[in-house]
Formats: C-alpha cells, sequence, structure tokens
C-alpha cells in the first residue's frame, strides 16, 4: 500500500512537470493583453507600445496595450487583478495603483501585494519640477524663496490625487519648507495645456513630458528629484545639487502578472522582456524617453516596492497627503 502511495506521488510530480514544461513551451497560443492603467499619451504609453512590439515578436503572437485610465491607476489595476490567471493578461504600471492605492484607500477591490506578482522592473526616471515664466525663478532656490514670501499663492498641477505627482511635490514642499496649493487634474493633456497658458505656476512630472516645451522657452525644468542629473537635460541640477537630498523620488514601470498565472510562463515572458532590454539599442531609446532601463529581478521589484511604499506612508501619515 505504502508502495503504491509512493508511485502515485511521484506519478502525480512527474504529470505536474510534465504540464509545467507544456505550458512554458506552447504558451502563448492567442493575443496577449498588456493592462496599462493609464491614459493613452501620457509617460507610460511609449514604455508599454515598445515592450508589447517586443513580446509581440519575439513570441509570435499579437499584444494589445490594453489602456484603462482613471482613479490614479486602481480602474485598469482593478481589472488585471481580477483577469484569469492564464498568461493572456498582464499589467503595465508606474507606482500609484501599487505603492500608494491601498494606504489610501482601505476599500480597494484588490491587494496589490496579494493580487499581483511582479515580473521584471523594465526602467525609471525621476520626476522634476517644472514651471513657465508666471514664476520669477530661474532655480530651484530661487523657487523655494519665492513660494515662502508668498505662502500658498504658487500653484501647482498634479495628475490625480494620491498620484506619483502629487506625492513629489508634497514631498518637495515638505523638505523645503514651503506652503503650495495642489491643483489636480484628470490627465496629463489638460495640465500641460494649463501649465503653458500660465493658468498654474508649476507641475512635479516626467521630464520627458514636457521637454519639446522645455525647449522652446515656454517652461523650465528647475530640478529633477534624484541624486544625479538627467543626460538629456544635463544642465538641470539635482535635487541633490540642489540641498534636498531627502526630496528624491523615482518613477518605475514594473511589469505584473494576477497571483496564480503559472511560473513557467512569467519566467519565459520575464525572461523575454531582460533580454530585449539588455540590449545597447533598446538602452539609448529608453534614455530618448528620459528613463534608464534597469530589468531587475521579482525579487529586487519587491524591495523597491516595499521601499517606496514605506516613504509614501510616511507622508501620509504626517497628514500631507489629504486632497486639495
Amino acid at each position: 500500500m505504502a508502495t503504491c502511495a509512493r508511485f502515485l506521488i511521484i506519478a502525480l510530480a512527474s504529470v505536474a512537470t510534465i504540464c509545467a514544461t507544456a505550458a512554458r513551451a506552447e504558451w502563448p497560443t492567442r493575443r496577449i493583453n498588456l493592462i496599462v492603467p493609464f491614459a493613452a499619451g501620457g509617460g507610460a504609453d511609449p514604455v508599454a507600445r515598445q515592450i508589447a512590439e517586443e513580446i509581440s515578436k519575439r513570441l509570435g503572437q499579437p499584444v494589445t496595450v490594453d489602456f484603462r485610465p482613471g482613479a490614479n491607476g486602481t480602474i485598469g489595476a482593478t481589472a488585471a487583478a481580477k483577469a484569469r490567471p492564464d498568461g493572456y493578461t498582464f499589467l503595465l504600471t508606474s507606482p500609484a495603483p501599487i505603492t500608494n492605492a491601498k494606504p489610501l484607500n482601505r476599500d480597494l477591490p484588490y491587494d496589490p501585494d496579494r493580487d499581483f506578482d511582479p515580473i521584471i522592473h523594465i526602467a525609471e526616471a525621476p520626476l522634476a519640477l517644472i514651471t513657465n515664466a508666471s514664476i520669477p525663478a530661474g532655480t530651484f532656490g530661487e523657487f523655494v524663496e519665492y513660494a515662502k514670501l508668498h505662502p500658498g499663492d504658487v500653484t501647482v498641477a498634479i495628475s490625480g490625487v494620491g498620484g506619483l505627482g502629487h506625492q513629489a511635490a508634497v514631498l518637495m514642499s515638505y523638505k523645503a519648507g514651503i506652503k503650495v496649493t495642489y491643483v489636480p487634474y484628470n490627465g496629463a493633456g489638460s495640465m500641460m495645456a494649463d501649465m503653458i497658458g500660465k493658468h498654474v505656476n508649476a507641475s512635479a512630472g516626467f521630464p520627458a513630458a514636457f521637454i519639446e516645451a522645455v525647449k522652446d522657452g515656454t517652461l523650465r525644468i528647475l530640478t529633477v528629484f534624484a541624486d544625479h542629473r538627467v543626460d538629456e537635460i544635463p544642465n538641470v541640477p539635482s535635487i541633490v545639487e540642489s540641498g534636498y537630498p531627502d526630496a528624491q523620488i523615482n518613477a518605475w514601470y514594473i511589469l505584473f502578472a494576477p497571483k496564480g498565472t503559472p511560473e513557467a510562463i512569467t519566467a519565459k515572458l520575464g525572461g523575454v522582456v531582460k533580454d530585449y532590454l539588455a540590449t545597447d539599442a533598446v538602452k539609448t531609446r529608453f534614455k530618448t524617453l528620459g528613463y534608464d532601463v534597469t530589468g531587475f529581478d521579482a525579487r529586487k521589484s519587491t524591495e523597491i516596492i516595499a521601499k517606496d511604499r514605506a516613504s509614501f506612508v510616511e507622508l501620509l501619515n504626517l497628514g500631507l497627503m489629504n486632497a486639495p
């Protein structure tokens, strides 16, 4: 009897191994859906499209970039969390719906840790402080000085309450000891238009999203919230150079799978993306978008998520992330 049981266990293990190997060998057999929980045309757009194109090319199946904006990324993240974990739905997102959403909303319809597995950390970029000519400041120090002389009068556009831009602006204001007024927007397009039209004074966002307006002199970038300068704007000091080393904040893009997606599939997909990111041409291409390629594995991704969430919770506990 014991011998039969042992043979049964061995047989079941063999079947599981065969099934896992088959899943990896055969997958994918149809279209893959890549959910991006933000609007088309935003910072995630070019990253997602390039990753989707490469996955499709290497795996031989079409990949749809499914933009599902709203509620700071939580609408799209909810859809991804509730999708079948069969290897045909994935999530590509920046931090907000993963690091900020749960601390802000206890009734969130998904749990970022319980419902997702990180596959690979794709790229990262520091956010920056962008202003228009309505603020008489050519440096971050001058901006801080002006804001201190006019407490609450400086308006800072944010793309969604509780999002990364909001977090960056709050962190900057807190560390610099200034009071500003936050103005929330539903998307980058309207925010950009009001920045250019001088309806708001400043914004915290991706340098790449504003680079054309910066080149033509319409907008200015005063600092990047990092410990180093960005290659595309080498004349712009980092926030560390500006004297505020505790005001650093990075945006990143991580590829996630719904929890329960077979490991053979996530390993195969992660390998495809990692190989793609390792090429010099891709690193150069991402540089032009304002991002540094990373290629961190799932374990490192988890560590980054935990660290960034702790930073956000600190601001939240100080009562600084309230809605304007």
